[in-house]
């Protein structure tokens, strides 16, 4: 299974023409709505105040550079020429941003038609409205990986932020049988503070393997010992991957305040929040082995009771369960979400690739 929604990306981009107060209250507007994928020309970076600049996508020429890493690659399409030389980079970029001279879809249509045959590049392509923005999500039932918006006021980013929550994805949940709980001694694991307040069943996709992410619980249960910490995920050890908006996953070591990170609950619904700080910190580890079918998964997190798995949906009788990892038995059922392929830099990709 593919996690395909949870690709899109949603990047805006103050329109080349405006000025520099005007492009600084866009970026403002653009943050205060939760995009943090904001795309900057040199010249428009260079005029921001550093509270607005970091973090953005900058494009210099015909790439895009995030945290001065490559990310994506700009290609015009006109006429039929164009169009045969964006296709040939199809497998090969990982992002490729599309503009077209004359708004069309079909240049859209064939790049999404042939990138099915040839996996390992997300389209994204450059329009002007929000109406281009739904054309393009929806193109050919499968719809491009994502939108770069040119926006010329606050109005447009609104309405994106908008399509953007319609278009959150919903995340498949099985569950696995859990096999033994075993002590492996200390590590740093990694506590994620969010901006939000956690709703009972919600947490973060955690695990040791990229093709298998435990859904870890937040600390939204209390006890006798420990008060609750409604907008923290305990989440593991800092090599564990975590499923990130995009579909990607990142190092829970590579985590940082200002980022956006994905709460998911039982039922699989899923929504952003940002990160408020990550606490890491040396504690006891737990080693946790489950099955789905034939296929072996595991995962580590701290070994305290206030470490839960979520064990069964939401809207089951009772609501969602929870169990703690101090308290999990061979024979008991958690959820996981299991992909196909493997990961490059966190992108998923289609390649043979065994993780124990």
């Amino acid at each position: 299974m593919v996690l395909a929604a949870a690709s899109r990306l949603f990047w805006v981009a103050p329109a080349p023409s405006l000025g520099p107060a005007q492009v600084e209250k866009l970026v403002a507007s653009a943050r205060s709505m939760g995009f943090h994928e904001i795309v900057l020309s040199t010249q428009q970076a260079d005029s921001l105040p550093t509270a607005l600049l970091h973090p953005s996508i900058l494009r210099t020429g015909d790439s895009y550079a995030f945290d001065g890493q490559t990310i994506a690659y700009h290609l015009r399409i006109e006429g039929t020429q164009g169009q045969a030389v964006a296709l040939s980079t199809l497998g090969s970029i990982p992002i490729v941003v599309i503009e077209t001279t004359d708004w069309s879809v079909i240049p859209w249509e064939n790049l999404i038609a042939a990138g099915q045959s040839r996996p390992g590049s997300r389209i994204v392509v450059v329009v002007s409205s929000v109406s281009q923005a739904e054309v393009a999500l929806g193109s050919l039932e499968r719809g491009v990986g994502g939108v770069l918006l040119l926006v010329t006021d606050a109005q447009q980013i609104e309405a994106l932020a908008k399509l953007r929550k319609a278009a959150t994805p919903h995340v498949p949940l099985e569950l696995a049988t859990i096999e033994s709980v075993s002590i492996v001694g200390s590590g740093d694991r990694i506590c994620v503070d969010t901006c939000s307040i956690l709703r009972p069943g919600e947490g973060l996709l955690v695990g040791s393997q990229s093709q298998a992410l435990f859904l870890l619980h937040g600390e939204t249960v209390g006890s006798s010992y420990v008060a609750t910490r409604p907008f923290r995920i305990n989440a593991g050890p800092v090599h564990a991957y975590v499923l990130m908006p995009d579909g990607s996953t990142c190092y829970l070591s590579e985590l940082h305040a200002g980022m956006s990170i994905l709460l998911v609950d039982a039922d699989g619904r899923s929504r952003t929040a940002v990160i408020g700080r990550i606490k890491q910190e040396v504690r006891p580890l737990a080693l946790v082995s489950a099955r789905v079918g034939e296929t072996a998964l595991h995962t580590i997190v701290q070994n305290a009771e206030t470490i839960r798995f979520l064990a069964s949906a939401a809207s089951g009788p009772g609501g969602p369960v929870a169990r703690a990892v101090t308290e999990l038995k061979r024979g008991d059922q958690v959820l996981v979400h299991l992909t196909d392929g493997a990961r490059h830099f966190g992108m998923l990709i289609d390649e043979s690739l065994q993780e124990r």
